[in-house]
């Protein structure tokens, strides 16, 4: 049996998924599994483990984010990124709702933002496929 032939490292997108909550970086873990343009880049439920994963290591192509995180506000981590010149694509976890989380989404700073409250799988997945691009 031939191995599989694998698309150029270039085409696949890598995901690091910054989430408290276990169930949804399951989910998370699952949608990238079922890709052939994703990979499993990793997660962290803080900024400071999100912080110290990504300080030592090749950046992701794509972050998926929660702002509400159990030591702080998960925008910092986008000002982190923007620190390490990361040009990767961010999507926004949150069940929180506030005029700065418009102001955030209309900055041009995030790609997009799924409400983990309401989401359903297939709004997961859609987010990954249009950021995937």
């Amino acid at each position: 049996m031939e191995p599989a032939i694998r698309s150029p490292r270039s085409s696949i997108k890598s995901v690091f998924v910054v989430e408290d909550h276990l169930t949804i970086v399951d989910l998370f873990h699952e949608l990238v599994a079922s890709s052939p343009s994703l990979e499993w880049g990793g997660s962290a439920s803080s900024l400071s483990e999100a912080r110290s994963k990504l300080a030592g290591c090749d950046l992701p192509g794509m972050v998926v984010l929660d702002l509400g995180l159990p030591d702080g506000d998960g925008r910092k981590l986008l000002d982190y990124l923007d620190q390490l010149d990361a040009r990767c694509s961010v999507i926004l976890v949150t069940g929180l709702h506030s005029e700065a989380l418009i102001d955030l989404l209309c900055s041009g700073r995030v790609a997009g933002a799924v409400d983990k409250l309401t989401a359903n799988l297939t709004h997961w997945r859609l987010a990954l496929e249009t950021v995937r691009g």
